[in-house]
């Protein structure tokens, strides 16, 4: 599992925008039904749907081929986006949700704004192309009122970001409002935004005090833990998890989320493996 709430999403943003900024795009393509990558020259930051890993990263993968697969939302981003310059990686709040600014000199010598809306929501995660009133161009996913009743995201519409319930700013939480949450056994993660179950968990396994809220808060340590060779939890922040034998420690977040990936598709190709040899191995047995 890679954990990631709104507090982790805010380390990666910080991360992204140290190697991507002002940088410019030069190649665009659409993966499967579920990933795009844009290429700002030798670096390829993919955006990836995928409803068990819904996040962006830059990818080390540089032997895999590139599927370039036709749709609409490729053709609207290469007609807009290609030279476009990334200025800026904002987060809406400590929500999950990331918005890529990006300018672009078009053939008048005007400067134009675009933004990609990356919304990191597990099932529901989408990655939404706007123009500079934040207009809806296109979409990776398209999503109808029969399936999500809260909003709309048609051409032409303005952004709209999923229903969410107004709450306290991890980094304006007061010790007296922390204190009362715990007096009155509230859960954090339903008072203060970005905080996940596994942020909360961690604080309840220690002593669980104002302090180490804080610190855990501010901290960065890119970890991976692991229970009998199986990956059990990926994790941006110094969070604690109790059942594992070993933990691996790495410098950034690209590095963990590469070997992350790399691991969990050997780990899924030998389960497969394994299941194929046991199926067959029956079989045989039974005859």
């Amino acid at each position: 599992m890679f954990y990631i709430d709104g507090i982790s999403l805010n380390v990666v943003r910080e991360e992204l925008k140290k190697d991507l900024i002002n940088k410019k795009i030069n190649r665009i393509f659409k993966n499967n039904d579920y990933s795009i990558s844009l290429h700002f020259g030798k670096i390829e930051l993919l955006f990836s749907c995928m409803p068990n890993l819904a996040i962006c990263y830059i990818t080390q993968n540089k032997e895999k081929p590139i599927l370039d697969i036709a749709s609409s939302i490729i053709s609207n981003l290469r007609k807009h986006l290609m030279n476009a310059m990334l200025v800026d990686i904002e987060q809406l709040g400590f929500d999950r949700i990331l918005v890529f600014h990006f300018t672009k000199i078009n053939e008048l010598g005007e400067v134009k704004k675009y933004y990609i809306y990356f919304e990191c929501l597990a099932k529901a995660s989408n990655l939404i192309f706007c123009d500079e009133e934040h207009k809806v161009i296109d979409s990776l996913k398209k999503f109808y009122i029969s399936e999500k009743s809260d909003r709309t995201l048609f051409n032409g519409e303005k952004y709209q970001r999923p229903q969410f319930e107004k709450k306290i700013s991890p980094s304006e939480l007061t010790e007296i409002d922390f204190n009362r949450f715990k007096e009155n056994q509230i859960a954090l993660s339903s008072e203060v935004e970005g905080v996940g179950k596994i942020f909360e968990n961690s604080l309840q396994n220690s002593e669980n005090t104002f302090e180490e809220y804080k610190e855990l808060l501010k901290s960065k340590k890119f970890k991976i833990y692991f229970e009998k060779a199986k990956l059990k939890l990926a994790t941006v922040l110094d969070i604690s998890y109790l059942n594992h034998d070993e933990i691996k420690v790495f410098e950034s977040y690209n590095d963990l989320i590469n070997f992350y990936i790399s691991y969990e598709s050997i780990s899924t190709s030998f389960s497969l493996l394994k299941n194929k040899l046991i199926s067959s191995i029956d079989k045989k047995i039974k005859n």
